[in-house]
């Protein structure tokens, strides 16, 4: 069976039959609740109607209260007659009550003003007593207000009831004739609702309710009465009863086309839901459902859309991330292929970093060391793996798709600081948040337990686990790639450098002479070479020994490199000879430079030989004035040496 067959049946079973039933069960019982209903509004209505007199005597005798604190109460005591009436009309005025009047211990109404000057009124009002203090406690002072009759009107009106005030049985004051006795009276006691009883007015019935008005609200014993003929009852039985089978017959009517409306609009629903899905299955994602109602049916199609639209927006985030990782790994490659250049290598692992990710910026920092023919420091070999560069560590970084002014201060001094909190956690992945809602997170350049650098990543918020997976990769690599850069520095290093004096070797001196001549005569600068020989060495070493020789000759190469130029050249040349190319110098000044230098060599004292001394011979030869290519310029600075040898030592000759 369809489920729309299924539908009917189900709403007639539990609509259309019940409905049926409720109606002629609601038929039966119809008068009994009409008569209910009136029960009811009598009993809302006396409630109402004590409220308001309550009230009244509460705000009477807040009022009254409010009155008497302002009055002279000792000349109400001891006041003249006339005295006293004065003041008794200025408290009937300020309390807004309708009478007031003095009572004597004995309850006799000494004097009065307004409807309370011969003692109680003669129609029940509502009362408040105050008695004065200790010293005048013979005295009394009542005060009396009329019922608001506008207000208990309207409610009981409102309710199409009658009503009045009885005392001794009869009506003083309310919509009912004065003098009228509602019979009978027996059982008008209790609270409002409590007793419903038949009453017969001026030859009618009426449905009727009283209760006795509390003594401490009213100036005499009264009762506040209510009721509604029994033919009006009778009559509005009727007309509900009509009016509720005419109701059953619409309500049945409208149930029907309803449930019929409604599952064919359920099953249509469903239907177009079904299709959809099928034709995903099939690959066909931008299909959507229309939500064109907001219950269970519509949520489930609205459902179904956001399915589709996170099914869509997963795929593409997988292609991007498929074609991230593809650029990754392609740079990945670039990255081990960088190792010559070491800034380029940050370069490529930062966009590396940038497309892998998707990262807002990147700042790539490394802590390789640099080495002398790039103008730095030594490396510090006290240095251990987890600490931060000393100062003989070269620090280099590039910074990625980041503003000049994203990060606080200068820029990357935030990931400057990132990574060296790295560094000396031991290697440790760091995060941080930043003011602007962002977050900074530093992977450590790891090999072998040394740090080569960091990289500090900025996004908009925790990166993915896959993307911190990729970053710790391309990390990985890159200090892979920078410690084969180091390794590959210190083997030209070692190729250059004599082992013994930390200096230039010949190779490098050759090669750079020739470059600079080169660029002298490009420029036509002048350009000086001189060469150093240490007088009597051998003799040194075999007095001394060797130790003593080596000594000296690392004591001499401390002193050329701390008394040059920066932008000079100092080599060993061979042996106990070292030679000097200093770039845009001419031979006079160069010669001023060398006397010095020979001073300083002839007052060296050895740590541990004291007793060795030693002078130097050196040879001077300028370009272009000398020669005009690298090899006779040695040629002459060699033979301005010999020289210098063959005039006794220690002095300085030019060519």
């Amino acid at each position: 069976m369809k489920l729309q067959y299924k539908l009917y049946l189900f709403f007639t079973a539990v609509v259309l039959v019940p409905l049926v039933v409720a109606t002629v069960t609601a038929s039966l019982i119809l008068e009994r609740s009409s008569r209910e209903s009136y029960e009811n509004r009598i009993s809302s209505a006396m409630a109402a109607a004590l409220a308001v007199v309550e009230s009244d005597a509460r705000k009477l005798s807040g009022d009254f209260s409010a009155a008497i604190e302002t009055t002279d109460l000792a000349a109400v005591a001891t006041g003249s007659a006339s005295e006293q009436q004065a003041i008794l009309n200025s408290i009937m005025s300020r309390s807004g009550a309708s009478g007031v009047v003095i009572v004597d211990s004995a309850g006799n109404a000494v004097t009065g003003a307004g409807s309370g000057s011969a003692g109680e009124p003669a129609l029940p009002h509502i009362a408040s007593t105050v008695t004065l203090g200790p010293a005048e406690a013979r005295w009394q002072i009542r005060a009396f207000r009329t019922f608001d009759a506008d207000a208990l009107s309207n409610i009981f009106s409102s309710q199409e009831l009658e009503w009045g005030i009885l005392r001794d049985g009869r009506a003083q004051v309310g919509s009912l004739e004065a003098g009228m006795e509602p019979a009978p009276l027996a059982g008008m006691d209790g609270a409002a609702g409590d007793r419903y009883f038949r009453a017969r007015i001026d030859g009618r019935d009426y449905l009727s309710s009283s209760i006795r008005l509390p003594a401490a609200i009213t100036s005499q014993e009264a009762v506040l009465f209510t009721g509604i003929s029994t033919d009006v009852v009778s009559a509005a039985s009727i007309r509900v009863l009509m009016m509720g089978a005419v109701f059953a017959l619409l309500v049945v009517a409208a149930a029907g086309s309803l449930g019929f409306l409604m599952a064919r609009n359920i099953t249509g629903s469903l239907r177009e839901l079904n299709a959809a899905i099928a034709a995903g299955i099939q690959g066909d994602l931008e299909r959507r459902v229309e939500v064109r109602s907001g219950d269970e049916i519509g949520s489930l199609a609205g459902s179904f859309n956001k399915m589709q639209d996170s099914i869509v927006r997963y795929i593409a985030d997988i292609e991007e991330s498929r074609g991230q990782l593809l650029l990754a790994l392609s740079y990945a490659g670039d990255i081990l292929g960088s190792t010559a250049d070491r800034k380029r290598l940050l370069e490529v692992t930062a966009n590396a970093a940038m497309l892998a990710t998707g990262a807002k910026g990147v700042w790539v920092e490394s802590f390789a060391p640099g080495w002398p023919e790039e103008g730095r420091a030594q490396p510090d070999p006290s240095w251990p793996a987890g600490r931060p560069p000393s100062a003989g560590m070269a620090q280099e970084n590039v910074t990625m798709g980041v503003p000049e002014d994203f990060f606080s201060g200068a820029t990357g001094e935030a990931a400057h600081m990132l990574a060296l909190d790295m560094a000396i956690s031991g290697g440790a992945r760091k995060v941080r948040r930043l003011e602007n809602g962002l977050e900074m997170s530093a992977y450590p350049m790891l090999k072998d337990n040394q740090i080569h650098g960091a990289l500090v990543a900025v996004a908009t918020g925790p990166l993915e686990e896959s993307r911190q997976r990729i970053l710790t990769s391309l990390t990985i690599q890159a200090a892979s790639a920078l410690e084969n850069l180091i390794i590959g520095d210190l083997q030209r290093h070692l190729a250059i450098t004599d082992p013994m004096t930390g200096l230039y070797n010949f190779r490098y001196l050759i090669d750079s002479l020739g470059n600079e001549l080169e660029r002298s005569r490009r420029y036509e600068h002048p350009a000086v070479l001189a060469i150093i020989d240490l007088d009597d060495f051998k003799l040194v070493n075999d007095k001394y020994g060797h130790p003593a020789g080596d000594e000296l000759l690392k004591a001499v190469a401390e002193i050329l490199k701390a008394n040059i130029r920066r932008a000079d050249i100092v080599a060993r040349y061979g042996g106990e000879e070292f030679a000097v190319v200093m770039p845009e110098t001419n031979k006079e000044a160069a010669l001023g430079v060398m006397e010095k230098l020979k001073r300083v060599i002839a007052g060296i004292k050895l740590e541990n030989y004291p007793e060795v001394r030693v002078t130097a011979s050196i040879g001077v030869a300028g370009f272009p004035d000398d020669a005009d290519n690298h090899t006779d310029l040695l040629a002459r600075a060699d033979e301005a040496l010999y020289l210098s040898k063959k005039a006794g030592k220690n002095r300085v000759t030019g060519a």
